[in-house]
């Protein structure tokens, strides 16, 4: 039997206006009924419709990137030419094979998980290990710290600056008046994208690196100061949909369902936060 909690997100779908251009015209208000949650769940756990409740949740920022462990195994990661069968000469097939990859070279290029095509073998950075994993990008409202936009992205194919940008563009509501962002987007390209926007880019610096764009007018303002304080909070943000959310590993298959699941887990945060600061006022 479906509980309270999913008949109350059953209403909030089949009501909820889409606020985006970009999205579909969701009216399940007919069709939809909580009776059969069963039944209904492949329509429900689509991305329009998962989009359209973070939408609904949430209603300028700070960008950071993190990974979520796919629901893959470094085993799974094979070569793309190889037998699918994994039978020996005698024709017998273990369900758990013994494999030793060791001293092998494996690239995206020449290897894919047979368990999900679309994760990737990737590290976050020198001396991580190598899982099969999603990029996961988020931007954070920096005055309620909220979530105000998550996606799930291939990292080997888009650098964490260049999917800053795209989010930045494609979500935007008017213009956003500044973008805070750690040392991986010191870059040139990140920079004039931002001013291209019409963006203040706040940036942390490294050190003995000049970019055009980012000077001492950006980084002596006072606004750049509290974006500099006030952007780790997102890290805050990641922590608990890895930890209370459960998403440190994804337990469904394929980019679009983790980022349903990913639009799911973000909404859940800001009802909790938008709970919270209520409290917090009164």
């Amino acid at each position: 039997m479906p509980s309270r909690f999913s008949k109350s997100v059953a209403t909030m779908i089949s009501t909820a206006p889409v606020i985006s251009k970009r999205m579909p015209v969701v009216n399940m208000s007919r069709t939809f009924n909580h009776s059969t949650f069963s039944k209904n769940y492949d329509r429900l756990f689509t991305e329009s419709i998962a989009a359209a409740f973070f939408a609904e949740v949430y209603q300028l920022s700070r960008e950071e990137c993190t990974l979520i462990e796919a629901w893959a195994s470094v085993k799974s990661f094979r070569p793309k030419g190889e037998d699918p069968d994994g039978a020996d000469s005698n024709g017998f097939k273990p369900s758990n094979p013994d494999v030793d990859f060791k001293g092998e070279k494996r690239s995206n290029k020449t290897h894919r998980s047979r368990t999900d095509r679309e994760s990737v073998l990737y590290r976050k950075g020198p001396y991580k290990e190598a899982k099969m994993c999603f990029g996961l990008h988020g931007v954070m409202e920096n005055r309620n710290g909220l979530l105000s936009d998550i996606a799930v992205y291939n990292p080997v194919t888009t650098q964490e600056p260049a999917m800053a940008l795209e989010r930045i563009e494609s979500r935007r509501h008017g213009r956003v008046e500044t973008l805070g962002a750690d040392k991986g987007y010191h870059t040139k390209a990140f920079v004039s994208g931002c001013r291209k926007r019409r963006t203040k880019p706040h940036v942390a610096e490294v050190k003995n690196r000049t970019t055009p764009g980012l000077d001492g007018r950006t980084t002596g303002s006072r606004g750049y100061e509290t974006s500099q304080r006030i952007r780790k909070r997102i890290e805050e943000i990641f922590g608990w949909m890895k930890t209370v959310g459960v998403f440190r590993k994804t337990r469904y298959r394929g980019e679009s369902k983790v980022q349903s699941e990913a639009y799911f887990t973000g909404a859940t945060f800001n009802l909790i936060r938008m709970a919270n600061l209520e409290l917090a006022a009164t």
